[in-house]
């Protein structure tokens, strides 16, 4: 008799835990079961969504690493000195050809920033950032690109001058004008236009409390306006660029 009664007592304990155990089970989350976490789970790939791991550290301070000596600016400066000056001595550079290569490696950099900038990079950091992480990447950007997209066609309209005996062509002149202009406007007016209008925005979408959905909507109208004045201004200097190097392709002779 006391054996039967044991017996029932078992089994009724049994099924207590088992109800009790389902009852857990069910209200905990997924990623607190140690069980269902195994080895499959653990092997399973994923892929890391950028943009969530960019807007996550925002907040983290500090350089990635120590520059190493030929990463920094006066040693490529002095690198790049080192080698013209090598150059002139070995190859008795004359003025007008040192004057020629200041203007094509003028025009190298300002084609090749224009290019990179507006066909590549520009395209890869806007799919692979998250919005704010990208606005505020190019907030820092553009202002030395639109620098150096200026300072670049002012340069070659002075060695353009010199190597043309003080008789420039007209529509090069113009060109390079054209382009000066459309780069200061941007880096003086538009830019900062357009990063001001943005950060409004970013202060706005990420304060505590009710969002202004109508003050957000009013400043992203007014930045695409700026953004779209920016990026005609940009697409001018471009056809600019090209426009020269149809001219400097007309002038090369190997003969």
């Amino acid at each position: 008799m006391f054996q039967s009664v044991q017996g029932v007592s078992t089994r009724t304990v049994a099924r207590a835990v088992v109800s009790l155990n389902r009852t857990h089970t069910q209200q905990r989350p997924f990623s607190d079961h140690p069980v269902r976490l195994g080895i499959g789970h653990l092997n399973r790939k994923t892929t890391p969504d950028l943009s969530v791991m960019a807007s996550k550290a925002d907040d983290v301070k500090g350089e990635m690493l120590e520059p190493s000596v030929a990463n920094k600016p006066l040693v490529r400066f002095a690198a790049l000195a080192a080698i013209v000056a090598a150059s002139a001595k070995a190859t008795g550079f004359l003025t007008v050809k040192s004057i020629g290569f200041i203007h094509m490696m003028a025009f190298g950099a300002w084609f090749g920033t224009l290019v990179w900038t507006s066909f590549i990079f520009g395209l890869v950091a806007f799919k692979t950032l998250a919005r704010q992480t990208f606005g505020k990447l190019q907030s820092k950007l553009f202002p030395k690109y639109f620098a150096l997209t200026g300072a670049a066609p002012g340069l070659m309209l002075a060695t353009l001058h010199y190597l043309t005996g003080g008789a420039p062509p007209v529509t090069e002149v113009r060109l390079l004008a054209i382009s000066v202009a459309c780069a200061v406007a941007n880096l003086l007016v538009a830019e900062p236009a357009a990063t001001s209008v943005m950060f409004e925005r970013y202060a706005l979408e990420n304060a505590e409390g009710e969002r202004d959905e109508g003050r957000i909507a009013a400043l992203k109208k007014t930045f695409g306006k700026w953004h779209g004045i920016s990026s005609l201004l940009n697409l001018v200097v471009l056809v600019c660029a090209v426009g020269h190097a149809y001219y400097l392709g007309g002038q090369l002779s190997f003969m």
